[in-house]
């Protein structure tokens, strides 16, 4: 299972009220000459151990597993990936609170009073946090995000029970589609969310058939991810709803989903640098983002900081799989009445 057969060790964390559990030790090497090949390897290789940390009895739908790795960048702190059920991804604004709030509250970061700077390697790059640190916690995690980009506006999709659906994919850290909730008259609440993510799957299905976007530097970041529907608040807070495979509902704002929103708006000229605003979940937890830049090329990037709130909240230690016997219960396993219809999609 790991080289050593030595338990996994870790930190349980929330960002914004989404799950990042934070492994710090217990995981094998992960090879690879730069972040990006490291992000290939783990989605070609170790299917066991992914199974084991992702699925149920140890793992559930609501949550991530963030692995930590040194990083190659001697500059940089750390790096880590971002393990769900089905894949791991190479970035997520919820999953960096998360990192950074367990590692400094926890010790493996040296945190200093007042404010901390750190630097996290992941497959998009190295990404700069400032924490707001007092008497050893973390009150506030600010990430920058670097290069969103628009790759496809009102693009049609005929979806399976839906119809006509104009929709946009954009990249925020992984490539998202992004519908507004109201075009198919939908509210976002979290009286609505089985609702939600059941619209979310032959949406996310027409346009991984439809289009298939690839990150123009880094080429193992490709295809859509992730649904985003979309609305706005009464006081002009962005709220989203993200949906994850198999089925799930993001409860943050989700950070990367925010990006790439923001991202469509400025290749619209709809946003531009010292532009401030809130994005909010369903569940009613919000983050701040501020727009640095918004690049002049034909397809404009943006840069922006993105301020939320991580919670570090226990520690776990998972011991290595006995051998079986054959009355012994499973060590990995789903059901879809928590992880949804496509079960064969996971850990794979």
């Amino acid at each position: 299972m790991n080289q050593q057969n030595q338990p996994l060790e870790l930190l349980l964390a929330h960002g914004e009220g989404e799950i990042g559990r934070v492994l710090v030790s217990g995981f094998p090497h992960i090879p690879g000459s730069t972040p990006a090949e490291r992000l290939e390897w783990l989605n070609s290789n170790n299917t066991p151990l992914k199974r084991f940390l992702s699925l149920e009895p140890r793992g559930y739908a609501q949550m991530s597993t963030n692995i930590i790795a040194p990083p190659l960048n001697s500059d940089a702190d750390a790096a880590f990936f971002v393990m769900q059920g089905e894949r791991v991804y190479a970035m997520s604004g919820s999953n960096t609170i998360c990192v950074a709030t367990a590692l400094l509250e926890a010790g493996h970061i040296k945190i200093q009073e007042g404010e901390t700077k750190l630097l996290l390697e992941t497959a998009v790059g190295i990404i700069p946090v400032t924490a707001n640190t007092k008497n050893g916690k973390c009150l506030s995690v600010k990430l920058g995000v670097n290069g969103a980009f628009a790759h496809t506006l009102d693009l049609p999709l005929d979806v399976s029970g839906l119809g006509a659906v104009n929709v946009d994919i954009a990249f925020g850290g992984v490539f998202f589609v992004i519908v507004n909730a109201r075009d198919l008259g939908i509210k976002l609440s979290p009286q609505t969310a089985r609702e939600i993510t059941a619209a979310a799957k032959p949406v996310l299905h027409a346009a991984r058939e439809a289009v298939q976007p690839e990150h123009p530097e880094i080429k193992s970041i490709r295809g859509v991810a992730y649904a985003l529907f979309t609305d706005t608040l009464a006081d002009g807070a962005l709220l989203n709803a993200n949906v994850m495979p198999p089925g799930r509902l993001d409860r943050s704002p989700c950070g990367t989903g925010t990006a790439a929103r923001l991202a469509c708006a400025a290749a619209r000229g709809e946003l531009k640098a010292g532009d401030s605003l809130a994005a909010a979940s369903v569940i009613g937890s919000r983050i701040r983002v501020e727009c640095l830049e918004v690049s002049r090329e034909e397809h404009p990037r943006v840069r922006l900081e993105i301020t939320g709130r991580g919670r570090y909240y226990g520690r776990q230690t998972l011991f290595p799989p006995q051998p079986r016997n054959d009355d012994s219960p499973p060590e990995e396993f789903v059901l879809s009445d928590t992880w949804g219809e496509d079960l064969d999609s996971l850990a794979s």
